[in-house]
């Protein structure tokens, strides 16, 4: 994909502010997250993407699935994982299938998590960067369709050059004026949306507020579940202590009727 104009479009100081200051500032929750709970963030930061992130599906523990063959994979990435079997001597490649493939799969894990999704306990946070990710994809998706409906040809006429005379092809777009103006408007809209969503290597507007609002709900759904098993510890803690008081209570009763028949 390739955006036309990397330069602000006219819209964007428009959209921005629309998007940072909707309603007025009373109106809309800070999700500021203290130090006291700081740890929660770095905690959630600190998750592996595919190894602590819940997947909507569960692989029993130590199950095997055999010697990996590179026919699992899609017959455009058979192509490589062949080019690196063929360097290698002949005799380990049977042994090399297995590796190569695998790490042919571990790089498709991306794409592989974004079309099934997450585990119902995934956080907030991660949920919100998956759908992120997917609306950036998508208006990706459409902004390179879109450029190739903008710069298909339906045919060639021939001119001459006025001045030497030589012939010369001139491509006909197969669009019309009026579609081509529909498209880049709609392209246009797409590289704004595209920006909202993803700066750089950064967040965009969008997507900063959007994740810092799933953090904070992350943190509050962590300091929940915390204070749910520290609760618990605590009932099962008195529930002892009751016991205990229940016994001696019984054990002194005994002892008060045993007393009272003695006199």
């Amino acid at each position: 994909m390739q955006l036309i104009d990397n330069t602000p479009a006219p819209n964007d100081a428009i959209l921005v502010p629309a998007v940072e200051h909707y309603g007025s500032a009373s109106d809309q929750p800070s999700f500021e997250i203290g130090p006291e709970d700081q740890h929660h963030v770095d905690a959630v930061l600190g998750m592996d993407p595919f190894n602590d992130v819940p997947a909507p599906y569960d692989l029993p523990e130590g199950r095997s699935f055999g010697a990996l063959k590179l026919t699992a994979l899609p017959a455009e990435m058979q192509v490589a994982v062949r080019a690196r079997l063929a360097a290698i001597p002949a005799g380990q490649r049977e042994a090399k299938e297995a590796e190569f493939t695998a790490e042919a799969i571990r790089g498709m894990r991306p794409n592989i998590r974004l079309m099934t999704g997450l585990g119902r306990d995934a956080t907030p946070y991660h949920r919100e960067q998956l759908a992120i990710t997917r609306e950036y994809q998508d208006a990706a998706a459409e902004f390179d369709r879109l450029q190739g409906e903008l710069s298909a040809v339906a045919r060639h006429v021939t001119q001459f050059d006025p001045v030497t005379g030589k012939a010369h092809a001139v491509p006909v777009p197969k669009v019309s004026e009026e579609r081509r103006r529909a498209i880049v408007a709609e392209m246009d809209s797409l590289a704004i949306r595209m920006r909202l969503l993803h700066n750089g290597d950064q967040p965009g507007v969008e997507a900063e507020m959007r994740l810092k609002q799933a953090m904070f709900e992350t943190v509050q759904a962590r300091k929940e579940t915390r204070r749910q098993i520290d609760e618990s510890a605590e009932a099962k803690r008195r529930a002892v202590e009751i016991n205990r008081e229940s016994r001696i209570n019984e054990h002194a009763q005994r002892l008060a009727a045993l007393t009272r028949n003695a006199t």
